[in-house]
């Protein structure tokens, strides 16, 4: 076999498998269970259960280690922040049986804090959300009246490790002094220390890059048109966009001071107030719009595979401009969401569309010409398994409004 790729119900995953696959190179899918997502595809050569990484990571280092000592693998891809975390901790006992798609521990732990990501941000000039970084709950009612809200609160880490088990970071919005003091102690007890950081409106915008210690190899760009949760999130909809020379320039400067090896996602905000891109995260792993990438003739994964067999990859010229991908199913579940949760709840901007208005614009993208994310024609595995395991939870949740 030549790679194992983690997480195996992620879409990124399956993308990964398709791409590899296509190039003749023989894949192992891992996850909990036997019958992933991508295990479905008929580009998946085996398949590797281990055990929970959420509710057992010592299990599962332990069960990756042993797997990986008696296979021969030419690499391994963690896809999810989550085992990113968990291999991370254990590279220098695998790096010796393999190569790892991940940059090394101290760059990925600094890009991991969301606090000292800002901070080596602002340190090289890159525009960032105003933002505080108390340390405890009695830092914050000197200056929680002099704000100007709503603000975000955020937590530093996406999961932080306790043992055997993670407690797990939220983004919390408030929009008054009381609100922000009350959920900030509910997060600081959870997560120490969130950061606060003033809401920016805008669409968001994503650097995608493979490197090679700091130098920048293949870029790629999006826009995001819709997202799974209407607030932010996991993008439903989205297109490829030229570069954005100052998107380019701030994200490869932050990968260079942080020597970075492999892929990653610069995400950003352009601030509708002055069209200037905000820093808001980087994840060290492939992102969840990833087929997007491929399809526009960047293909991501065989790329970082070349180069951790020292082989120079061959990047084409340019990628096109306004291709779309749509993750069908999550834009179902976005329709859904505007239709039958209350507009408070869901902390919308105020120009966000209504019912009618979101009903119309699904309508309108099942007739484009956008590409389906997970249906492909000579690869149905993936996207019949998502199918049925959609309806089957939507089918529960019915039954307990009914009953």
């Amino acid at each position: 076999m030549d790679v194992l790729v983690t997480d195996g119900d992620q879409r990124a995953t399956v993308a990964v498998v398709r791409s590899l696959g296509r190039k003749g190179l023989h894949v192992v899918v891992g996850e909990q269970r036997d019958k992933s997502l991508a295990a479905c595809s008929r580009f998946c050569s085996g398949r590797f259960v281990y055990p929970s990484p959420a509710s057992d990571p010592i299990g599962f280092q332990r069960a990756l280690l042993e797997h990986v000592k008696t296979h021969s693998y030419k690499l391994i891809i963690p896809m999810t922040d989550l085992t990113c975390t968990l291999i991370a901790d254990i590279i220098e006992q695998l790096r010796p049986l393999l190569p790892v798609a991940l940059p090394d521990g101290a760059a990925y732990s600094l890009a991991s804090n969301k606090a000292e990501l800002i901070k080596l941000a602002q340190s090289h000039g890159i525009p960032v959300p105003a933002t505080l970084f108390p340390n405890d709950p009695s830092q914050l009612e000197a200056v929680a009246l002099n704000l100007k809200y709503p603000v975000v609160l955020k937590a530093r880490l996406s999961r932080m490790r306790i043992g055997n088990s993670f407690a797990y970071g939220r983004v919390h919005y408030a929009n008054s002094p009381e609100e922000l003091i009350a959920k900030f102690a509910e997060s600081h007890a959870n997560v120490p220390s969130p950061i606060i950081q003033e809401r920016i409106e805008g669409p968001g915008c994503g650097l995608f890059a493979l490197c090679l210690r700091g130098e920048p190899l293949a870029l790629f760009a999006h826009r995001r048109l819709r997202d799974k949760r209407p607030s932010g999130g996991v993008s439903v909809l989205r297109e490829s966009a030229p570069l954005d020379d100052r998107l380019s320039t701030y994200g490869c400067k932050l990968l260079k001071a942080l020597n970075w090896t492999g892929v990653a996602m610069v995400e950003f905000k352009l601030d509708a107030r002055d069209n200037t891109p905000k820093l808001m995260e980087i994840n060290g792993r492939f992102w969840g719009s990833l087929q997007l990438a491929i399809d526009c003739g960047m293909d991501f994964p065989y790329w970082l595979y070349q180069v951790s067999q020292g082989i120079s990859p061959v990047f084409p010229d340019a990628y096109p401009i306004g291709l779309q991908s749509r993750w069908y199913l999550g834009d179902v579940d976005h329709l859904l969401t505007i239709w039958f949760r209350r507009r408070k709840t869901l902390s919308l901007p105020p120009d966000y569309p209504g019912r009618i208005g979101v009903l119309k614009d699904f309508i309108k993208e099942t007739w484009s010409s956008s590409k389906n994310e997970m249906l492909q024609a000579d690869d149905l595995g993936p996207a019949l398994r998502e199918a049925i395991e959609h309806l089957a939870y939507w089918i529960r949740k019915l039954k307990r409004l009914l009953w």
